[in-house]
Parts: structure tokens; C-alpha cells; sequence
């Protein structure tokens, strides 16, 4: 009689601890619920008093600019560079895998921007001229000498133009 009143005596705990957890949860998603912004109503419809907007809150459109002849749009890669280590360690397939051709043709170049190439593809010179550490040399593209390149740096633009050839079969020359 005792390990049967032992027994009922664990399952009535097993009911009430089943019981405490299903309120311990149904508590903790009523909480959630009621932390929870309230439904912003809808807007009035428009009519003479104005509606359809929200008092106090005026909408401001985007400027326009019109469009220059002089102007490249380069769309922008995040960060100031690519691989910012690229003078110091060599990349792999890995650190390439997930770019476009235009972010390798950025990457490939910023190597040569860093000592000063400049550039004759109108969409890599504009990209470079908007970064703040770019300095030009005085001399034509043609000019520019890769020994200013240490190994790493030319190893590293050899690799990023071979994965190029073998992903999107040339570079990128504008985006």
C-alpha cells in the first residue's frame, strides 16, 4: 500500500509540475504579447479636414538631381576596401568565392591604387577617386611601374585575375 500511495503521490506531482509549466508558458507569451507595440491605426481617408496624413509628421520626397554627361555611377563596395590585407597576405579561392566580377575587378585594382596607379577605364577611376586614401602618380597608366608591388601584391592580383578568367570568363570593366 505505501509504494502505490508513493506512486499516485508522484504522478499527482508529475500532474501539477505539467500544470505549473503550461501556466509558466501561457504567462510568458501573455507577457510577450503585451510588450508588443500596439497596431498603429490607419491613416484617414483624404477629405477637406486634410486627412491622410498624421499630425505632426510631414513627408519629405528624396532630392532630385539631374543627371550630369560627366557623371560615372559606381556603385559602391562597403568598407574603404575589398580585402584590406591584400598587401600582406595572399588571398584564396575562399576569400573570392562570394564576390561579383565587379567587386574582384575593385579588388585587383585597389592593389595597384594603393601605390598610386592610375587608371584609364573611366568606371575604376571614378571608383578610385572617390576613395580618400587615393593618390594618383603623375604618369599615364602605361607608365606605371608594377615593381612598386611587393610579391604578395602581385601574386595576389595574378590569383583574383585567373579566378576571374575561370568564373566569368574576362574582368569586369564597369559594373
Amino acid at each position: 500500500p505505501q509504494v502505490a500511495r508513493a506512486s499516485r503521490n508522484w504522478g499527482v506531482a508529475a500532474v501539477v509540475f505539467g500544470i505549473m509549466v503550461i501556466l509558466g508558458l501561457m504567462l510568458g507569451i501573455g507577457v510577450l504579447m503585451s510588450s508588443r507595440s500596439p497596431v498603429t491605426p490607419p491613416l484617414p481617408p483624404p477629405g477637406p479636414r486634410g486627412g491622410g496624413a498624421r499630425p505632426g509628421l510631414t513627408p519629405v520626397p528624396p532630392p532630385v538631381l539631374p543627371p550630369t554627361q560627366d557623371t560615372v555611377t559606381v556603385p559602391s563596395v562597403s568598407g574603404s576596401y575589398v580585402f584590406p590585407d591584400s598587401d600582406r597576405r595572399l588571398l584564396t579561392e575562399y576569400d573570392l568565392r562570394d564576390k561579383s566580377n565587379w567587386t574582384l575587378t575593385i579588388a585587383r585594382n585597389e592593389i595597384y591604387a594603393r601605390r598610386g596607379r592610375p587608371f584609364a577605364t573611366p568606371a575604376i577611376r571614378a571608383y578610385f577617386q572617390q576613395q580618400t586614401w587615393y593618390n594618383p602618380l603623375p604618369c599615364s597608366p602605361e607608365e606605371f611601374d608594377d615593381a612598386l608591388l611587393n610579391s604578395v601584391e602581385s601574386r595576389n592580383t595574378v590569383r583574383i585575375r585567373e579566378y576571374q578568367v575561370s568564373r566569368f570568363v574576362s574582368p569586369a570593366k564597369h559594373p
